[in-house]
C-alpha cells in the first residue's frame, strides 16, 4: 500500500505525537512526587504530648492500641528526655504505605549520649480512622554511624 505525501506527513506527525506522549508518561513515573506524609505530624506531636503527661485517656482517644498506651505511659515516666527531645524538635522524615498500615519516620536532634532520635510510627487503618498500632524510638549515638541506630527505648511488637 502506497500513501500519498500528505497522508505520509500526517501519519508521521501522529506517530511523533504518540511517541512523545508515551515518553512524557514514562518520565512522569520517574519524576513524580510521592504521597505527602505531612498529615501525620500533628498526630505524632499529640501522641508525644500525651505520653509526656502520661495521659492514657488522650492516648486511647488518639486510637493507640492498648500495648502502645502502656508503652507510652511507661516511657513518659522513664524516658522523659527522649520524648521531650522528639516532641520539641520533631521533623518529618519519610513514610511508606504497607498494606493497611502507613509507616512514618520522624527524627529530632538530641544532646548527650544521642546525636539524634528517630521515631517510627505505624498508623493502621484508613485515613479518617487512623490508629497507632506500633511505635519505635531509636537513639543514634556518637560512635554509631548514621543509619545504624541503637534502640534505646523498647519497641512494640
Amino acid at each position: 500500500m502506497h500513501l500519498n505525501p500528505q497522508a505520509q506527513t500526517l501519519a508521521a506527525r501522529v506517530l511523533v505525537i504518540v511517541a512523545a506522549g508515551f515518553a512524557g508518561w514514562a518520565m512522569l513515573g520517574v519524576y513524580s512526587v510521592g504521597p505527602s506524609y505531612e498529615g501525620y505530624v500533628a498526630p505524632a506531636h499529640a501522641f508525644l504530648r500525651a505520653a509526656l503527661t502520661r495521659d492514657s485517656a488522650a492516648l486511647t482517644r488518639q486510637g493507640a492500641d492498648p500495648a502502645v498506651v502502656r508503652w507510652a505511659v511507661q516511657a513518659g515516666g522513664e524516658d522523659v528526655a527522649a520524648l521531650r527531645a522528639l516532641e520539641q524538635g520533631l521533623s518529618l522524615g519519610s513514610g511508606a504505605p504497607k498494606a493497611d498500615t502507613t509507616v512514618v519516620w520522624f527524627s529530632a536532634a538530641a544532646r548527650g549520649q544521642c546525636v539524634y532520635w528517630s521515631l517510627r510510627m505505624f498508623f493502621v487503618s484508613p485515613e479518617q480512622a487512623r490508629r497507632i498500632g506500633k511505635v519505635e524510638v531509636y537513639c543514634a549515638t556518637r560512635v554509631t554511624p548514621r543509619g545504624n541506630s541503637e534502640g534505646i527505648l523498647a519497641s512494640l511488637l
